[in-house]
């Protein structure tokens, strides 16, 4: 029996049984600040007189002093390791769009005591949320270089000299990943990610020597961005929104069990949280006053902190496996142990070990057992061969629930492209797709899967498609039935289309993007 994780809606609130000191009191937004490695200064973004300056505030003092200020905006700051400089993004688009941009936001290095900033990069680009690798030789950053679509990318610069380069990224507009931020001993990289139709910021981890190694760490139902980690390694600050939160708030995560808490950080919403060097504070923006405005606590952190509920799941093996390697005479055996045997409907031919639909033709599993996923993971897999194109929708597999009569599909759209979709928790189509029309010609294995965190993905030969879903987290009771080449009413039939096998099992069959299977998996050397 192997384990899949549900995320537990626990929310604990952590204090200091003090309230939070605040540390500035400007006319404008302070926003996204660093604390200096020495722990006696905290620079930010300060939006006093229209454009947005860097300020460095002295603890000691409470006085802040300029560092970066004029026309243009100047934008999330963070420091070297040695807290001799800063390395912010900046624009300055004071020309019309017809005369054309100079430049566009781009990363800039100044000496944390002051003086002429350094241009690290340039080009018409989007190039913003810098922050360092722990020797300081690399700068890690969000970039919209080198993308066809309006993605973002996580990019990192030698700092010395040299070009920057694409570390995680996909050509794609539904793909987004930013805010990358290290851990102290240099294994991970924490950043936000958008992916998916209907998709939320979640925060993940990917392993800096092997970036296409990642694992979501928070639940994609409540957004979540802006990744800190904490000087020993342990935690990550982020940005979080949970249904029923009075607003954005300070959330805490244990990396090495998932498990968060809330941060008490007073009324408004609270963002951008930064440790103290010595890992004992937190600075954040909230805005309780009306305006962001800083703010410092220390919170009371547990020596553990559970992580998401563990769940049994299935092993690998199939709960349905239908063959047509022999022609079916009325029915079909299930090679599985469930049972689950198909009947056919009207005239399916077979030839080559496939079997072929007409318009009034399929195959049905009624009441199969074992594919009451609940909110587990759960994944199609058929082998077929598709004839030709007809611009018209054509199931190829479809799962009928009491709770919705589509519950899941594995069918060609009217542009010949193959989806996978499964539903969210108000029965919403959470579907993903192939770049572009289906091969013709040729067999072909499909997989659709579901996550545990509701995402679903769709491979072909094993190879990841671009377009995803997120938010399928319909509970999957027992199903009325399950029905191939044709939609249960009738609808859809899979004209042009074969089917030499279809599977379906209740665990995950592919991974995209190098997915761990689990966080203990990831985190291991």
């Amino acid at each position: 029996m192997k384990a899949t994780f549900v995320m537990a809606l626990h929310l604990l609130v952590s204090s200091a049984g003090a309230a939070p000191t605040r540390l500035t009191d400007v006319p404008g937004d302070a926003t996204e600040a660093a604390w200096s490695p020495d722990g006696r200064t905290i620079v930010y973004q300060s939006g006093d007189d229209g454009d947005t300056d860097l300020l460095l505030l002295d603890l000691d003092s409470g006085r802040p002093r300029p560092l970066v200020t004029g026309p243009g905006e100047a934008l999330y700051p963070a420091w070297s390791p040695d807290g001799k400089a800063i390395v912010y993004a900046f624009s300055h688009p004071t020309r019309t769009v017809f005369q054309g941009l100079d430049q566009g936001c781009n990363l800039m290095l100044i000496p944390a005591a002051g003086g002429a900033p350094r241009r690290l990069t340039d080009g018409l680009v989007r190039d913003y949320a810098p922050s360092f690798s722990p020797d300081g030789r690399f700068v890690w950053f969000s970039s919209t270089r080198d993308l066809k679509q309006s993605g973002v990318a996580v990019c990192r610069l030698p700092v010395a000299e040299g070009a920057p380069e694409r570390v995680i990224f996909r050509d794609a507009d539904d793909y987004a990943a930013v805010q990358p931020a290290l851990s102290p001993d240099g294994r991970f990289v924490a950043y936000g990610l958008y992916r998916g139709h209907r998709s939320n910021w979640t925060i993940q981890l990917a392993r800096t020597d092997a970036p296409e190694r990642r694992y979501p760490l928070t639940d994609p139902n409540w957004p979540c961005y802006g990744p800190r980690w904490s000087p020993d390694g342990k935690w990550l600050g982020c940005t979080c929104y949970q249904p029923g939160d009075p607003g954005w708030g300070v959330y805490l995560i244990l990396v090495s069990t998932g498990g968060w808490l809330r941060l008490d950080a007073g009324p408004g919403n609270s963002r951008s949280p930064a440790w103290s060097p010595d890992g004992r504070q937190l600075v954040y923006e909230n805005n309780q006053t009306g305006r962001y405005q800083l703010y410092r606590v220390t919170p009371q952190l547990p020596a553990q902190l559970p992580g998401p509920e563990s769940v049994a799941e299935g092993g690998a093996a199939a709960v349905l496996d239908l063959s047509f390697e022999r022609e079916p005479q009325g029915e079909v055996t299930d090679r599985s142990a469930h049972g689950n045997h198909g009947r056919v409907n009207g005239a399916v031919t077979w030839a080559d070990g496939a079997v072929r639909f007409a318009a009034d033709s399929s195959i049905a599993v009624p009441a199969p057992r074992g594919c009451d996923f609940g909110r587990r993971p759960f994944s199609v897999r058929a082998d077929l061969f598709v004839e030709r194109h007809t611009q018209a929708l054509r199931l190829i597999a479809g799962g009928d629930y009491p709770v919705s009569r589509r519950g899941w599909q594995l069918y060609l759209d009217d542009q010949d492209r193959l989806w996978f979709n499964a539903r969210s928790a108000d029965t919403l189509f959470i579907g993903a797709c192939t770049d572009g029309p289906l091969p013709t010609g040729k067999r072909l294995t499909v997989v659709g899967t579901r996550d545990r965190m509701g995402l679903v993905e769709l491979f072909v030969d094993g190879v990841a498609h671009g377009t995803v879903g997120t938010g399928a987290n319909l509970t999957y009771p027992a199903p009325t039935q399950i029905c191939l080449g044709r939609q249960y009413d009738g609808t859809m039939p899979a004209l042009g289309v074969r089917l030499y096998r279809f599977e379906v099992h209740p665990t995950m069959l592919l991974r995209g993007e190098g997915v761990a299977a689990s966080l203990e998996e990831f985190l291991q050397p």
